[in-house]
This record gives structure tokens, sequence and C-alpha cells, in this order.
């Protein structure tokens, strides 16, 4: 059995979605699996939020690929994800691994 179910998920402002989805697209190409939210739509309908990116960021995902933005910084729920990924006790080990930044340009 995996340690995690997926071993990446992107974390970003929805305004950044256009620049997030092809990453995730080529990732699940390769065989990477990737935990992206609106694949789980259905399972998102209805429970609570903060709890739910709180399993999935903190015990079911390997790696964290954080698209930051002037967006991503002003979000609750991107909030949730960074802090739930850096206080995860089980992920502090791999604190080199832990997430990937990748900068989107602001485009205005």
């Amino acid at each position: 059995m995996r340690e995690y179910e997926f071993d990446v998920a992107p974390s970003f402002a929805g305004e950044n979605r256009a620049h997030v989805l092809p990453v995730v697209r080529r990732l699940q190409e390769l065989g990477v699996s990737v935990f992206y939210d609106e694949d789980h739509l259905a399972e998102l309908w209805g429970v609570n939020l903060v709890e739910r990116l709180f399993e999935a960021y903190g015990k079911k995902v390997r790696y964290v690929l954080l698209f930051a933005s002037k967006h991503y910084v002003a979000r609750k729920r991107t909030k949730v994800e960074r802090e739930t990924t850096v206080a995860h006790p089980g992920l502090r080990r791999h604190a080199a691994g832990l997430a990937a930044p990748a900068v989107v340009p602001d485009l205005n």
C-alpha cells in the first residue's frame, strides 16, 4: 500500500487556474497521481472545506506544488493549504521535498 494517496497537489488561487490546469494534466499524463480540486467536486460538495483541505494537503498528498501569485497570498483557502502543508508532523520530516514553488506572473 502506498504511503500517500496522491503524489502531488497544486495549491493555487482560483484566478490562476488557467496556468495550473495544463501542469496538472501533463503530470497526470506522465503517471503522477494529482489531487486537483475540480477532479473531486462530488467528494467536496457539502463538506467542511477546511477539514477536507487539511486532510488532503496534510495527510493524503506527498508533495505540494505551490503556485504563488498576488491572488494566492490574499486568499483564506490558500492560507489553509499552505499552513496545513507546513504544520503536518509527517511532512516536516520531508521538509526538503515538501513544497515546490512556482511563480505565476501577474497578467493584467
